[in-house]
């Protein structure tokens, strides 16, 4: 059918009491390169604006963030 699947990479860690962070970059690669040998070519992530956004209200999601556009060579 040539169907193709994406994996959703979450970007954030839960805590307790519950408390939702941005992860660690080391998490999120561990993530994408699991899905990598899985055969997953792309990723989507839930709450991008929360936990990942240069623009969240945490300060984690902007690192993450630029983090991520470094593993990536994007600008």
């Amino acid at each position: 059918y040539g169907m193709k699947c994406w994996t959703n990479a979450e970007t954030f860690d839960r805590d307790m009491p519950i408390d939702f962070l941005p992860i660690k970059f080391d998490k999120l690669r561990m993530k994408l390169e699991a899905a990598k040998r899985a055969g997953y070519d792309k990723a989507i992530t839930f709450e991008f604006s929360h936990f990942m956004s240069p623009q969240s209200a945490y300060l984690q999601a902007g690192h993450l963030y630029n983090r991520y556009k470094d593993f990536f060579n994007l600008k």
